[in-house]
């Protein structure tokens, strides 16, 4: 299985639609069939389409943002290479993905946001991109699919970041902490860092705002998630500090390859093993 150049772009229109549309901030207008609506508008608009018809016309919505972009490289290299404890070939598997994207405000072409997904996986990373690992007998639409979710996701957390940041909603007597987003972006387990804004910093040349200063006063961790609201503790930092409006930001948490029993073989000094009976 080998997508086209126009499938990938498809895969990736469809996931940043539902991605958008999951975060209950935008409502995502249908471009994908624009050859259809346009025949449709002809229809609309002739002699013989009576008056009530036409008037629909005025309920076709106009974009505030666009999102434009390039998938400049979007591949799985598989390496070969032969195995000197096992003494036979084995395959490394790697996959790339760059995604070139611009955030538009439609009525003035200004770019709000212009970034760059640029997604690297080994093998270990890999094998999470599908349910069963055959290497044999790889599900490599199933690989693309997950893997243009794994993109999706990442441009979608960008956008809301850069517009509508995740807030504190609320909080309780008892050390509850609720935010003002769910759904899929956020999971039970993840950690949000609660930031308070300071100064406003001002581009010396351009006198734009490039935003404000954060610091740091708590750390919470997601226990409950809803379709709109989160549910979360305080796991550092001072409750009290905290109040609603405040920004949060997702803790990105590295990815760490997993580490294998320490070897208990012991060499001597002539470059020999000590085996355990000597």
């Amino acid at each position: 299985f080998v997508p086209s150049a126009v499938e990938m772009s498809l895969k990736l229109s469809q996931q940043l639609s539902v991605g958008l549309s999951g975060t209950n901030k935008f409502a995502v207008l249908d471009r994908e069939y624009i050859a259809e609506f346009a025949q449709n508008r002809n229809i609309l608009i002739s002699d013989d389409s009576p008056i009530e018809e036409k008037a629909r016309l005025g309920q076709v919505l106009g974009a505030d943002y666009m999102i434009v972009g390039t998938i400049s490289n979007a591949g799985l290299q598989i390496k070969q290479k032969t195995s000197r404890a096992i003494g036979r070939p084995i395959r490394e598997y790697e996959v790339d993905y760059v995604f070139d994207y611009r955030l538009i405000v439609a009525p003035t072409r200004q770019v709000k946001l212009a970034d760059t997904v640029n997604i690297a996986l080994e093998e270990d990373q890999v094998r999470v991109l599908v349910k069963k690992w055959e290497p044999e007998d790889l599900d490599y639409r199933e690989m693309v699919d997950n893997l243009t979710i794994k993109v999706a996701n990442q441009v979608v957390g960008n956008i809301i970041d850069r517009l509508y940041p995740i807030r504190i909603a609320s909080k309780d007597i008892e050390g509850q902490v609720i935010v003002n987003q769910g759904g899929k972006r956020i999971s039970i387990g993840s950690v949000l860092e609660v930031l308070i804004q300071g100064k406003e910093i001002i581009d010396f040349d351009t006198k734009e705002s490039l935003g404000r200063t954060e610091n740091l006063i708590a750390t919470i961790k997601i226990e409950k998630v809803t379709p709109t609201i989160s549910y979360a503790r305080i796991v550092k930092g001072d409750f009290d500090k905290i109040s609603e409006g405040l920004i949060c930001r997702l803790k990105t948490v590295e990815f760490k390859r997993p580490e294998g029993a320490k070897s208990s073989i012991k060499r001597t000094p002539q470059g020999g093993v000590k085996l355990p009976f000597d």
